[in-house]
């Protein structure tokens, strides 16, 4: 997106680092490092906007729930198995699952997990973003072995790592992903291909103070990663103003 002020013309906000930024003009931007990007990419700055208001700290829910985006291309057969799994321990959670589209829905579930999954379709912003406020964690859907979700950690950013940045909301992350998402033990839960039950489990055996604890390390990354998207935006157009 081309910020629309002559001066800053000069200056190229992305989420997504494609093929056409080396193919067309722009790529002279890219060279010189004056793409700002939402992640950690390669000769870019990393400037990372995810205020999303003044955010109430809330406490983790009697009955845990975790915030899915429901998009294509993703596995959901890991979440399916756990479920099942957590269920039969007789645990208290929900998964709420907010999407545009209907890739993951209500016919691929059992009937004893109907009661343990919320599915909402087309919703506005608003409704979004209530689902997000009202979670405990966001589940990071992403896998390596799926060739649709390399991108999310070597040109594009997911849009669930940016609600919980906002929202301080920690995640259940791949451990192939968590570097490249700058998630750690200390903020999130990380899981790998084997171990998706145990981690859900213990997200949701994590007491009221250990969560807080948790949330208070993702309220540190998420300012920190603010400050130095700041200091990358005056680094730049420090650098136009001095030409």
């Amino acid at each position: 997106m081309l910020i629309p002020h002559t001066y800053f013309f000069k200056i190229i906000l992305s989420f997504n680092i494609n093929h056409h930024i080396y193919t067309t003009g722009i790529s002279i931007f890219y060279n010189q490092n004056r793409i700002w990007s939402l992640g950690h990419f390669k000769n870019t700055l990393y400037v990372n906007p995810h205020y999303y208001g003044d955010i109430k700290i809330k406490n983790k829910n009697n009955r845990t729930k975790f915030f899915l985006p429901s998009n294509g291309g993703r596995n959901y057969k890991n979440l399916l198995l756990a479920a099942e799994k957590l269920k039969k321990e007789n645990l208290d959670f929900e998964v709420i699952v907010i999407g545009r589209g209907r890739p993951f829905s209500k016919k691929v579930l059992s009937e004893k997990l109907k009661n343990n999954f919320i599915f909402k379709f087309n919703v506005k912003f608003e409704d979004l973003y209530e689902g997000v406020y009202t979670s405990d964690y966001i589940i990071i859907n992403l896998y390596p072995h799926y060739k649709y979700n390399d991108i999310f950690r070597k040109n594009r950013i997911t849009g669930a790592s940016q609600l919980s940045f906002g929202f301080y909301k920690p995640v259940l992350i791949h451990k192939s992903f968590a570097e490249f998402y700058n998630r750690s033990s200390e903020n999130s839960f990380i899981f790998d291909n084997s171990n998706f039950y145990e981690t859900m489990r213990k997200a949701i055996l994590l007491n009221v103070q250990e969560y807080k604890e948790m949330q208070k390390n993702h309220i540190k990354l998420s300012d920190s990663l603010y400050k130095l998207s700041l200091n990358n935006i005056k680094k730049t157009l420090n650098s136009i103003l001095l030409e």
